[in-house]
This record gives C-alpha cells, sequence and structure tokens, in this order.
C-alpha cells in the first residue's frame, strides 16, 4: 500500500485547488467571491428597509390606502394590510437610488458578479422559504414555484456571471476603407435609475431576474411589486438581493422595492429621475405606463400578454402532444403569459387528443398549496393550484359561458370549485371552438383548455395569427422539418418546435413580444443591452496628433466638391471605371478640374 508523502500530498492539494477553483470559475466565476471585502456599513443607508417602513408607516398611514395580503389558496390573512406607498414616498426612493447609483455605475464586472454571487447564495440557502412564501402569496403549486421561482432565477444568475460580461464589454465595429485610421467600438454603459412594474404570478422570478439584469448592467433599480402578492417582498425577496449588495460591500440602496397600487406605479413612471421604465402586465395597464412614461419622454420596454397559439398536426405523437399542451396550458393555474391558450388540433386525431386531454385532466389534483408549512405528504401533492386575483374567476366563468352560449362544448370544469375554499377554478376543457370567439381571441389567463379543429396547413396558419396578441407558438408534428416550417410563418416573438416553455431556460435567447404582446426584449444580449447607453466612440488607431485634411478645413477651396465628386466615383462606382475615376481624383487633388 503506498503512503503520500507530505511533498505528493502538498502536490496534490495545490492542484485539486486549482481545479476546483478552474470548475467554479467555468460555471459560476466564484473566485470573485473570495476576494475579501468590507461589508457596506448600514448606518450610511438612506433608504429605511421595506419591512421596517412597512412596520412604523401601519402605526401611522396617514391616509395611506392599505393593502390586503391574503393566501388565494385558503383565504387566511398573510399579516396585517400593508400600507401603499404614495407618490412622495416612491420619489424619496427614487432619490436614494439615484445617489447609490454614483458609485455603483463604476464597479467592474467583477464587483457586479460578486453581489449576484452572494444573491444566489441567499436563494439557495433560503429556497425552501422563497417557495413557501411563493406559493401563499399566489396560490401556485411547489413544484411551479421550484421551477418557475428558483430554478428560472439560479439559471439567470449563472448567465449573468458567465457570458454578461462578453455581450456589455467594449465591441469593436468595422470601419470603411476611408476612415481605416480609426477605431470605433461601442460602449454599453449604465443608463441610471431603472424603474420596474412587475406582475404578480411568478412575484419572486419577475422581480428578481429583472433586478439582476439591469444591476449586472451597472444601473440602480426602483421596482414595484404587484399589489396582489406584496407580502412575499415585504418579508423576504428585498432582504435577500439588499443582503447579497451589503455582503459584498455596496449600498442596499442599490436597489429599492415599493409596494402600493396605481399610483406608486404612475409616480415611478412618470418621474424625472427615472433613466428606463420596465413593465410586464397587461396590454391596458402597458398603455397607462407608457404614456406616463412620455411626461418626460422616458424609454420603455413592454412585456405584455399573450394567447400562445399550439398547433398539433396529423402525424404527431398525440400521447406526447396532450402531456405537453395541456401542461403548457394548464401550468401556474394558466396564469402564464407564454401559456397555450388555444390548442389547433388536426381534425383526423382530434378525437383521439381529446379523449386522452379528458383522462388526463381528470386525473389532475387541485386543492391549497402549503397548508402544513409546505411539507406536503405525496397524497397531498396538487397539480392545479389557485386563482391569484380575487377577481379572476367570476370573469372566466363569463367568458366560458358565452362561449357555450355560442356554440362551444364544455367538456370539463367551466366553474368555481365548490369543494374547496379558496379561490379555485376547476380545470376546464372546450372543444368545438369557434375560431372569432372572445375565449379563442382575448388573454384568459386561467386554467382553461381551448381546442379548435383544423384541417388544411394555410388555415391553421391564419387562424393561429388571427389574433392581436403574438407573444410565443408553438408546433408539433412528426415530420420536424413541417413543423419548422410552419413555424417560420407564425406571427410571434418566439417559435418552439416539438417542446414547450423551456426556451426561458436558454437565457441566450432574447424573449419578447409583437404586435399588443410589447414591444423591447428581456434576457438575452438584447435584454441585457436594453438597460445600457449603446453609446458609438471613435477614436484614432494610432496616438498621433493628425491634422484634419486640408480638404475639409476652412476656408473651403475651390476645387474641393470636385474631390469629393471624383472620390465618389472611386469609392462605390463599377469596377471597371476605377483607374479613370483615380486619375480624375489625383487630378483634383492637384487642382486641375
Amino acid at each position: 500500500m503506498s503512503v503520500f508523502t507530505f511533498g505528493q500530498y502538498a502536490i496534490y492539494t495545490v492542484i485539486g485547488y486549482m481545479v476546483i477553483k478552474f470548475i467554479y470559475k467555468l460555471i459560476f466565476g466564484r473566485s470573485y467571491m473570495w476576494k475579501q471585502v468590507k461589508p457596506f456599513d448600514t448606518k450610511k443607508r438612506l433608504s429605511t428597509p421595506l419591512q421596517e417602513w412597512v412596520a412604523t408607516t401601519r402605526k401611522n398611514p396617514q391616509g395611506r390606502q392599505m393593502i390586503p395580503c391574503t393566501n388565494p389558496g385558503t383565504g387566511e390573512e398573510l399579516c396585517d394590510p400593508v400600507p401603499a406607498m404614495n407618490t412622495q414616498d416612491v420619489e424619496e426612493r427614487i432619490s436614494s437610488a439615484k445617489k447609490a447609483f454614483e458609485g455603483w455605475s463604476k464597479t467592474s464586472f467583477e464587483d457586479r458578479k460578486r453581489v449576484l454571487l452572494h444573491l444566489l447564495d441567499n436563494i439557495l440557502k433560503h429556497k425552501h422559504e422563497i417557495v413557501a412564501k411563493s406559493c401563499k402569496d399566489t396560490g401556485k403549486t411547489m413544484f411551479e414555484a421550484h421551477l418557475g421561482e428558483v430554478v428560472m432565477t439560479c439559471e439567470k444568475i449563472r448567465w449573468l456571471t458567465t457570458r454578461g460580461e462578453q455581450f456589455l464589454s467594449p465591441e469593436t465595429r468595422h470601419v470603411p476603407l476611408m476612415m481605416i485610421y480609426k477605431v470605433a467600438t461601442v460602449q454599453y454603459l449604465p443608463l441610471g435609475v431603472i424603474g420596474m412594474i412587475v406582475p404578480w404570478n411568478y412575484p419572486f422570478q419577475n422581480a428578481i431576474n429583472a433586478i439582476i439584469a439591469a444591476l449586472f448592467a451597472g444601473n440602480s433599480v426602483v421596482i414595484k411589486v404587484s399589489e396582489w402578492a406584496t407580502w412575499s417582498s415585504v418579508e423576504l425577496y428585498e432582504h435577500l438581493v439588499q443582503d447579497a449588495l451589503i455582503k459584498a460591500g455596496f449600498s442596499p440602496d442599490t436597489v429599492q422595492f415599493i409596494v402600493g397600487f396605481g399610483e406608486a406605479g404612475n409616480a415611478l413612471a412618470k418621474s424625472k429621475n427615472t433613466s428606463h421604465v420596465f413593465f410586464i402586465g397587461s396590454p391596458e395597464i402597458g398603455k397607462k405606463v407608457m404614456m406616463a412614461a412620455t411626461e418626460n419622454l422616458t424609454p420603455v420596454t413592454l412585456e405584455l400578454g399573450g394567447k400562445d397559439p399550439f398547433i398539433v398536426c396529423e402525424d404527431a405523437n398525440v400521447d406526447i402532444a396532450v402531456d405537453v399542451a395541456i401542461r403548457a396550458s394548464l401550468y401556474n393555474c394558466g396564469q402564464n403569459c407564454i401559456a397555450a391558450e388555444r390548442l389547433y388540433v388536426h381534425e383526423k386525431i382530434h378525437d383521439k387528443f381529446v379523449a386522452k386531454a379528458v383522462e388526463l385532466m381528470k386525473s389532475l389534483r387541485q386543492r391549497p398549496t402549503c397548508t402544513k408549512d409546505c411539507a406536503l405528504e405525496p397524497e397531498e401533492i396538487n397539480d392545479i393550484g389557485a386563482m391569484t386575483m380575487s377577481t379572476s374567476i367570476e370573469k372566466i366563468e363569463k367568458v366560458i359561458q358565452d362561449a357555450v352560449k355560442g356554440g362551444a362544448k364544455l367538456v370539463l370544469g367551466g366553474k368555481r370549485n365548490p369543494n374547496l375554499k379558496g379561490q379555485f377554478l376547476e380545470p376546464t376543457l372546450l372543444t368545438e371552438v369557434k375560431n372569432d370567439m372572445n375565449v379563442v381571441q382575448d388573454e384568459v389567463f386561467g386554467p382553461v383548455v381551448t381546442i379548435v379543429k383544423w384541417k388544411d396547413e394555410e388555415e391553421v396558419i391564419g387562424m393561429a395569427n388571427s389574433t392581436c396578441y403574438a407573444l410565443g407558438s408553438y408546433v408539433f408534428a412528426g415530420d420536424q422539418k413541417r413543423a419548422e416550417r410552419i413555424g417560420n410563418r407564425l406571427v410571434a416573438g418566439l417559435t418552439m418546435v416539438n417542446d414547450y416553455g423551456l426556451s426561458y431556460l436558454i437565457q441566450d435567447l432574447p424573449f419578447g413580444g409583437v404586435k399588443v404582446s410589447g414591444f423591447g426584449r428581456f434576457n438575452g444580449p438584447e435584454g441585457l443591452r436594453a438597460f445600457t447607453i449603446q453609446k458609438s466612440f471613435v477614436t484614432n488607431r494610432f496616438p498621433i496628433d493628425m491634422p484634419p485634411p486640408k480638404l475639409i478645413r476652412y476656408p473651403t477651396e475651390g476645387y474641393a466638391h470636385m474631390v469629393v465628386a471624383h472620390l465618389v466615383d472611386f469609392l462605390y462606382g463599377p469596377w471597371t471605371g476605377t483607374v479613370g475615376s483615380l486619375f480624375r481624383l489625383v487630378g483634383a487633388l492637384m487642382g486641375k478640374k
């Protein structure tokens, strides 16, 4: 049996350390965390932590509106009502974020990675608490919270720490022949304070993913969370971000959470100190945000609603297509901007598809989440959670009833679940639906599976493109070439072939819609750069003083215009005339006509 000498042990230890460090740096760039830094002195912070502000303001709300915080799955109050911030409160938060920007905008990429990796550690440490908060605040299932909130956010951090610097570093651009003595670059510089307004359907992921992209681009952030999912941000989410900043030695004022109703969002969008507004939500509110931002010509990114088509061709694997389609329609109780709200199924497989869909949907379990501190036993696991907004069920019930009156067939569901106390709408299946019905044309945002029959490829492409929404789209076919051909003709911000939703895990891809689904992009290089000033920068290729050519100095030489005229012929004319134009150019430079 061989025995390591001390020297061998030391060598293997050093090699092992270097290998581990390389792997960590390759995956997350974690070597930046090992740099010892002094935590930020919280006595120097300008703003009060949200949780502390809420506790203090509750005692003396001074006429502020109050935000109720209720678990939609059980009806229980999660906390006492939270005071809504007014315009003055919002401006104070923007002001402190603007001051924090002065220091944060000068940070290196290593500094920013360190903050994000501290945040990642916080997420890993508190992931079960994050899931519990999200489930209780919105009514979603534990699986949906783990995947939609935690996994998506961790993947965003991984992408930013390993790929983000590449897309924000100065980029050299091509220069034409006449400018060969110059170097042209594009610089991606911080904008300032980014105002964000995010919805309730993914309270953690919607907020954190937007925040970290803007942070990594060197900006500070003021973010309004939804009044329908306020409790989780007050209790935990702001703390996780600000704690990461503090540990990395930076001011927690760099990221400010605000809570409230329309007044708070309006103040954020209208503020002259907001450099860009990022909004996720409905088209109706998106228009109001855009109008508010016009007061100071503040640019906006709008990620709005969807009504995604899911096309199933006659040669598709029906078993797989049904599994994916039902998940695509009902994930997060259908409260998903890229939900498959329109299933277009070929007439040859329609009946088989419907039969399998009915069988699958009847097996789904609907019940509250986290009734025992999120320690669900296997028999208590749920597939479908609650509707977050208390106003949603009645609206969706009316849409379903109108469809049935118009000739649609209600196969399953269609009403509030009478066996559950919370805000539960039964998973619903509608067939024999016409493409011009409201249930097909308008975003439902609930657990409703709508099936439209088709027989002709041109017909289904026309139906898929018929709504005012154009966010996502999906095509299932046995012949992948055919699926790709159909997908290329769909008007949408994204298309997936023979799958659903996983494109959001490919962070290199931009995410966003067209038509009423919004404009601008999130994720990918395009989304990251949207949080920057894209500045053109031109300098001399050689560091020597070069006076401008005499030709372009004042006073203008009499032959100057002829030089330019012959230069145009030489540079842009047909090659057959190159020699002649060159002689004429030289002649003009010598003062000849």
